[in-house]
């Protein structure tokens, strides 16, 4: 089990926990404490998280992520989804 954050003073937290499953498989448990629909940055901090979670997936199935999208690109843009699909990834 892992967790970090505080920011801004407001406690907020981030928490993971990874298990093994069948075989050589792993499963990643992750939720951001205090993070709600109510926050104005509830759409960017969502998009982060799913940028993050595909990236550490990328990591681990084949030896490479791209936590900050493709070399400057935002992550799901129409350049970064190429570049992804032509290294053989995914846009998901």
């Amino acid at each position: 089990m892992g967790s970090f954050g505080q920011r801004s003073g407001e406690p907020e937290d981030a928490t993971f926990s990874i298990t093994a499953v069948e075989g050589d498989a792993s499963e990643l448990h992750f939720r951001h404490h205090g993070l709600t629909p109510e926050l104005e940055c509830i759409e960017m901090c969502t998009r982060s998280w799913d940028n993050f979670i595909v990236s550490l997936r990328d990591y681990a199935e084949v030896g490479r992520g791209m936590p900050f999208g493709s070399r400057g690109m935002p992550f799901g843009s129409g350049e970064d989804n190429a570049r992804r699909l032509r290294e053989g990834g995914t846009t998901e």
